[in-house]
């Protein structure tokens, strides 16, 4: 059964849907322009399985307060150390700006994530802007070893 509640996130007014079960948390992160509410058909199948997962509203959509000016990923950061702190060590799956928020935790708090699903990523992602951003000319993996350095090895692999 999804448990929907309200709740703070570190400074963040959220809303979270939860399922119970065994093992490592499953932390849920939508994308840009989506909620929590993307993942309501997962968390039965999730659960089913045994495991209990959270999904919440990241800052600037569902029932957050609007975004403003400044730069997302920081504040999507802040949520999910949030949560982190609650539910770690966490798999964290995202889509999309979720999915980066998903690498980025990995990479800041290695020891609170057990594994992370990026699932259509900015980076890795089909449309037109992003196979312009992965050409030769703008970013290759030289470039980007030194990201890739930093993440912990489970990530990696």
């Amino acid at each position: 059964m999804i448990t929907e509640s309200r709740r703070r996130a570190g400074s963040v007014d959220t809303k979270t849907l939860t399922v119970d079960g065994t093992g490592p948390t499953i932390l849920l992160l939508h994308g840009f322009g989506d909620s929590a509410e993307t993942w309501r058909g997962a968390l039965p199948l999730i659960e089913r399985a045994g495991y209990r997962a959270v999904a919440v509203d990241m800052p600037g959509f569902g029932v957050t307060a609007p975004l403003g000016a400044g730069p997302v990923p920081p504040r999507w950061d802040h949520v999910v150390d949030a949560m982190l702190e609650e539910h770690g060590p966490a798999v964290l799956v995202g889509n999309s700006l979720g999915a980066a928020t998903a690498i980025r935790a990995a990479a800041r708090r290695g020891d609170s994530v057990r594994a992370v699903v990026a699932l259509d990523d900015p980076v890795l992602a089909a449309h037109r802007g992003m196979s312009f951003a992965r050409s030769p000319r703008v970013l290759n993996a030289v470039q980007c070893s030194h990201v890739l350095a930093r993440l912990p090895q489970p990530v990696r692999r």
